[in-house]
């Protein structure tokens, strides 16, 4: 008996498939129909987003952008070593400049000049170098190494200028920068060179003195000349030594001056070198960089596009600000960590110049041992010679530092002076009030599909299958135009060739093949509530019947606000009451109706124990009675959640539909009134959307077709028959 009603179940939604009216949903999808039903809030919403951004165009003052491109060289000179310089290659150089260049110092620099304090740009501004900071951008090419500055003022020519003033207070904070560290260095230097220069004149002057008192001293003897060639090896091992000594010394002082400023660090950082590198955690790191750089990024576009307190800005500048923490962190780690090299370097050199000066100092005993005066002059000759050379190293060193100096300015090239902007850059009118309309749209469509969703209102037929899970057997268009009850009542006999009425006819040929005959003697039509067009529908499905050639029998079951009478203009004192209470008979009651087939039982007169009546064994008689005598018994019943008696019909029944209103009937009512009635026992057969917005496309030129009538017509139903019928079995 399940596997029936399934089929009986698949084979109506297969016809209502194959019908036009059954058509679930309609053209343009159910978005475009909640866009359609609410059109004055889309409309509206869109309207007020445009006003909105005029305002704001009018009210926004206008900012002109000037921009100025410079190349930076990664390549900084050798000041140190042949194979360590400040300024060597770096993965994040270019993100260091671009950071460089918007940090505090240059900017301070910039806004302390006073032509640049006297800008009308900084009029009411309390805070200049704030100002800056939110109007500068500065990207780094994606294909190339090119830096491109640009800020933005409401004056164009200021604009201009004040690029031009970063870009020259940022060349200038490099070159002093370099010749900070430079100057530190050469400062070392030049003391040791004064110390060595103090030395040198004292070895010369005691060789002088040996010379006068001892005259020239030869060394013929083989041994003494082994020893003296030893002697000589180690005075220039120890020249060499201190020079080593002396250049650590200079590198960690010159380190060490950088840690209490964090730009330094920074360019200590960037000037690392292989060894360097290995002291830094170059994936974590380069982690760090990259997502502040995005973050960088997103800042800068949101910028443009959101005011200083929204949610999404401040968390990203919060983010920055911590991402900037760990970067210092990361970077004075580091510096700590390169000068801790530079001082173990340092002590590694003074143990050996320490050691190689132990060893001098023991050979030179040895030829004291051998040829006192001889040594005495080896020595001396020897100290002098270490002193001469230690001397012009460093000679060659200081000058070296002093050409850099000259040369590295060279380093940051102009490719592109700012110029003063012809059209404001912002705000953008063609992007805003496309921006605008846009988000009104989108805002006006989420607004509809909102207050459709609160609604929970049916639109189409799969909304139907998809809650209940029982099958659409029909789609009823709405009825456009306002007719009288009598006009909507009758739709099917009045206007036979109506899309309405060839809808009621697919309803009627779905209910003839779903069920046999004798299976659907008695059909209930009812419905959750009141005003879904259920007593239309009774009256319009008994007259398609009735034009099939049946005897078709509609009684109304509505005994609180009875219509089928006034719909058929029945004037008839007695009814389905005057019968249950034995005042009248079933054929004094019964009344026939303008349409040929089709008879009418009338409520009869109001009666307030109405549920009573239903109830009684005489009802279930006259059903019976009624059932031998008609093809078809079509019964209108009060609402499902109104009173019982649809209950009661439901269940002495053979069949019941629901009839639903589109756009109306909502999802919860129509859950319990499928409930209930399947609670007493009622057979469900499916459910009928009424008053369905469907394009006259969809029933393909039905006045076409309307005209065609004969064999034709016939063959086609026959053939629709047999195809049901074959279905059935």
């Amino acid at each position: 008996m399940v596997i029936n009603q399934r089929r009986q179940h698949n084979n109506t939604q297969e016809l209502s498939d194959a019908l036009p009216v059954a058509s679930a949903g309609m053209s343009g999808g159910h978005l475009v129909q909640i866009i359609w039903q609410h059109r004055v809030t889309v409309l509206l919403t869109a309207a007020a987003s445009l006003a909105l951004g005029l305002i704001y165009l009018i009210q926004s003052t206008p900012y002109y952008s000037s921009t100025s491109k410079i190349y930076v060289e990664q390549d900084g000179p050798k000041i140190i070593t042949q194979e360590q310089g400040v300024l060597t290659q770096s993965k994040n150089y270019l993100y260091t400049q671009s950071e460089l260049i918007k940090s505090t110092p240059i900017l301070s620099a910039v806004v302390e000049e006073p032509v640049v304090a006297g800008l009308k740009t900084f009029t009411k501004i309390d805070n200049p170098v704030g100002y800056l900071k939110g109007h500068l951008e500065v990207d780094i090419g994606k294909r190339d190494d090119i830096i491109t500055i640009t800020c933005a003022s409401p004056y164009p020519d200021e604009a201009a200028f004040l690029v031009n003033s970063i870009v020259d207070s940022y060349i200038t904070y490099q070159s002093t920068f370099k010749h900070t560290t430079s100057n530190e260095i050469l400062k070392i230097l030049q003391r040791e060179k004064a110390k060595r220069d103090q030395e040198l004149q004292e070895k010369r002057q005691a060789l002088l003195d040996f010379t006068r008192n001892h005259g020239t001293v030869s060394l013929d003897n083989e041994q003494d000349a082994i020893i003296m060639k030893r002697l000589g090896r180690l005075s220039e091992a120890l020249t060499e030594a201190q020079l080593e000594m002396v250049q650590a010394k200079a590198e960690y002082d010159s380190a060490n001056a950088l840690l209490s400023n964090p730009e330094q660090i920074r360019q200590l950082v960037q000037s690392q070198g292989p060894e360097g590198e290995s002291l830094s955690s170059d994936s974590k790191q380069q982690q760090l960089y990259e997502e502040l750089q995005q973050l960088q990024s997103q800042l800068e576009t949101l910028m443009r596009e959101v005011t200083v307190n929204h949610p999404n800005r401040q968390d990203i500048e919060i983010r920055i600000a911590r991402l900037k923490r760990l970067v210092a962190e990361q970077e004075y780690k580091f510096a700590q960590a390169y000068c801790g090299i530079l001082v173990q370097r340092w002590v590694t050199a003074m143990e050996k110049e320490a050691q190689i000066r132990s060893a001098l100092e023991e050979q030179e005993q040895q030829a004291l041992n051998f040829n006192a005066q001889a040594a005495e002059f080896a020595v001396l000759q020897s100290d002098l010679e270490r002193a001469e050379k230690l001397s012009d190293i460093l000679h060659n060193r200081i000058k070296e530092i002093n050409v850099t100096e000259d040369a590295e300015v060279l380093n940051i090239n102009i490719l592109e002076v700012a110029q003063a902007a012809a059209a404001p850059s912002s705000p953008q009118k063609n992007r805003t009030m496309a921006l605008a309309l846009v988000l009104g749209l989108i805002l006006g469509v989420t607004f509809a599909w909102l207050n459709d969703w609160r609604s929970h209102c049916f639109h189409n037929a799969e909304e139907i299958t998809a809650v209940t899970g029982v099958a659409v057997l029909g789609i009823i268009p709405t009825i456009e135009g306002k007719e009288s009850v009598t006009a909507t009542g009758r739709m099917v006999s009045l206007y036979p060739v109506s899309p309405t009425a060839e809808a009621y006819r697919s309803l009627r040929t779905a209910l003839y093949f779903g069920l046999p005959q004798q299976d659907s003697k008695t059909l209930l039509i009812t419905s959750p509530t009141a005003g879904v067009g259920k007593t239309t529908l009774v009256s319009n499905l008994g007259a398609a019947m009735a034009q099939s050639g049946q005897r078709i029998l509609i009684i109304d079951g509505d005994f609180y606000r009875p219509m089928q009478h006034k719909i058929f203009k029945i004037k008839s004192p007695y009814g389905l009451t005057s019968v249950l209470m034995g005042k009248s008979g079933l054929d004094r009651a019964i009344s026939r109706t303008a349409v040929n087939g089709l008879h009418l039982l009338p409520s009869g007169p109001l009666t307030e124990n109405a549920s009573e009546l239903l109830n009684r064994p005489s009802f279930i008689g006259v059903i019976k009675k009624l059932a031998q005598k008609f093809d078809r018994i079509l019964i209108d019943s009060p609402p499902l959640l109104n009173v019982d008696d649809a209950r009661i019909l439901g269940a002495l029944c053979d069949v019941t539909l629901l009839v639903l209103q589109s756009e109306r009937s909502n999802r919860k009512e129509t859950e319990l009134a499928r409930d209930s009635l399947l609670s007493v026992g009622a057979k469900l057969q499916g459910i009928v959307l009424n008053a369905a917005r469907i394009s006259p496309k969809r029933y393909y030129s039905y006045r076409n077709y309307s005209k065609r009538s004969g064999p034709e017509d016939t063959t086609q139903f026959n053939e629709l028959k047999k195809f049901l019928i074959k279905q059935n079995e």
